[in-house]
């Protein structure tokens, strides 16, 4: 037996229910039989990570062959699966006489970086006149020193103390200094994290 079409078939269904049916190019019925069952299939999912000598099953899809078009989602997931290349081959199977595979790919896996956690220091305003805010943002908590010094190189402000984890807002009064330039140096836990030169202005 064969299928008739009518017009351009773009796609071709599987399977002993479309025998003898009338389609039109979508594969849709139009022959006023009602709808078109199909065999039964599934579409597993296999993967062979690094260190593995064979595939594995790890997803499968199963629906009747009676569709024209549709859309598969797998989610795998490779958080405890070694660095390197990772192979996935996605198969179909029919019944239990037929099997074949569609499509493959590679993908290379590397460890997840380990977050950023440096420190981010904020002055403002600059120019200044008479207040200057310093933000400092830490992760954890640790030991701070601010200084500022003027032109000559002399410090003219200096604070230390413990920071907590987070945002942390330092005003400095600066009514009374000279005009000019200023240098801001920050550390924490005694290594130098931030310098900038500020101007100072009425």
């Amino acid at each position: 037996d064969t299928v008739r079409r009518t017009n351009r078939i773009s796609s071709i269904k599987v399977g002993e229910g479309m025998l003898g049916r009338v389609v039109d190019t979508l594969g849709n019925p139009i022959d006023g039989k009602g709808p078109i069952t199909g065999d039964l299939y599934e579409m597993p999912l296999e993967r062979k990570a690094p260190g593995e000598n064979d595939y594995v099953q790890v997803a499968a899809h199963e629906a009747q062959s009676s569709f024209a078009f549709e859309t598969i989602n797998f989610i795998n997931d490779i958080s405890s699966a070694s660095q390197g290349i990772i192979h996935y081959r996605m198969g179909v199977e029919i019944g239990s006489d037929t099997t074949f595979y569609l499509d493959s790919l590679q993908l290379n896996y590397q460890t997840p970086c380990a977050p950023v956690t440096e420190s981010t220091i904020e002055i403002s305003p600059n120019p200044v006149s008479t207040h200057l805010n310093v933000v400092i943002e830490n992760p954890s908590s640790a030991n701070y020193n601010l200084a500022i010094y003027n032109s000559a190189g002399q410090r003219v402000y200096n604070n230390s103390g413990n920071i907590l984890p987070g945002r942390n807002l330092y005003p400095v009064n600066t009514t009374g200094w000279s005009q000019g330039m200023y240098a801001v140096v920050v550390s924490i836990d005694g290594k130098k994290k931030f310098t900038r030169q500020i101007l100072l202005r009425r």
